[in-house]
């Protein structure tokens, strides 16, 4: 994994509630799972979804609580309640050497 995403440099961790990245899937889809791929796991984040992204975390719903990425591939079963949601938000809440790093994003049906 060459080619990552990563958030900036936080020196003694994140200095706010969070940071994160979001995908489009456009018209939206019931996911059922997202996968994260990462050449340096560690970091936690929760998933959040959305009809419209939101710059506050409030206008996301929650439907995977954070946990810790313990692989460089780490999937998170999603709880929508059968919505068809069009974004999709990987909230990250803890950082490992002052960033988290995401190469890719897969979300399933």
């Amino acid at each position: 994994m060459s080619t990552f995403w990563s958030t900036e440099t936080y020196r003694g961790g994140l200095d706010k509630p969070g940071v994160g990245i979001y995908v489009d899937a456009n018209p939206g889809v019931t996911a059922r799972a997202l996968e994260v791929r990462t050449p340096d796991p560690g970091w936690t984040a929760g998933i959040y979804a959305a009809d419209q992204p939101s710059k506050d975390i409030t206008g996301w719903k929650l439907v995977s609580p954070a946990r810790t990425v313990t692989e460089n591939v780490q999937r998170y079963q999603l709880d929508t309640g059968g919505h068809a949601y069009r974004y999709y938000l990987v909230w990250i809440t803890k950082v490992v050497a002052g960033q988290a790093k995401v190469a890719e994003i897969y979300l399933f049906k």
